[in-house]
């Protein structure tokens, strides 16, 4: 529940931006409901200020991964990757370190997928890249520890000398090696729990020519 001291310093702006059309909509009724504030559209009337809410969703570049496709270092990387990976499916995931991202829960799940798809083990790879982001912390720090062990545990009853089910990586990567990983990959797998505009969705569609699963 939204305080109304809060909502007036908000609308203190001429403008205000929000990244979807249901915050703005969250936005806007919680001044009607709690201020009692007229609207128009998306203007709210107050007592001597006007205020504009939209929605401006942070976007991404198109044509810096549009002219990744046929860029020779990005196609060395693709092929070096699908050889390593000997014709796998491949997931993948790519989150900062962040507890809203769900990381651990999307584990979780391809625990489970492994267990009740026995079939599939040893014919998948999830391969699962962090982003450093405030590890000093220690609640952000306790998070990294649990996605190692969860990574760790997967490997350790579903890999063998052949095949590593989670290749896990704590680092940031380059624009080329970033638009190898998302060519390369069949399926983008983005589950936060909670978030705002995740980009990775996006530049997962951008990088690829063909299709995509995400």
């Amino acid at each position: 529940m939204a305080h109304p001291e809060l909502l007036e310093g908000v609308l203190g702006a001429d403008l205000v931006g929000l990244q979807t059309h249901d915050h703005a909509q969250y936005l806007l009724k919680s001044v009607q409901q709690l201020l009692g504030y007229e609207l128009d559209l998306r203007t709210v009337r107050g007592r001597a200020h006007s205020t504009v809410v939209d929605a401006f969703p942070v976007s991404i570049d198109p044509a810096r991964f549009r002219e990744a496709f046929d860029d020779h270092a990005v196609v060395a990387e693709k092929n070096l990757l699908r050889r390593s990976t000997m014709g796998q499916r491949l997931i993948l995931s790519i989150d900062r370190l962040d507890y809203i991202k769900g990381v651990l829960q999307r584990l979780q799940g391809y625990e489970h997928f492994l267990d009740t798809h026995p079939e599939m083990v040893g014919k998948v790879t999830f391969i699962l890249l962090i982003v450093p982001s405030r590890d000093a912390i220690t609640k952000y720090r306790e998070l990294k520890e649990g996605i190692e062990a969860a990574a760790g545990r997967i490997n350790g009853r579903f890999g063998g000398v052949d095949w590593q089910p989670v290749v896990y990586q704590y680092r940031s990567v380059n624009h080329k090696k970033l638009c190898a990983l998302y060519q390369s990959a069949d399926v983008a797998l983005i589950t936060p729990l909670r978030d705002g505009m995740n980009l990775v969705a996006k530049e997962f569609v951008a990088a690829r020519r063909t299709g995509a699963a995400c």
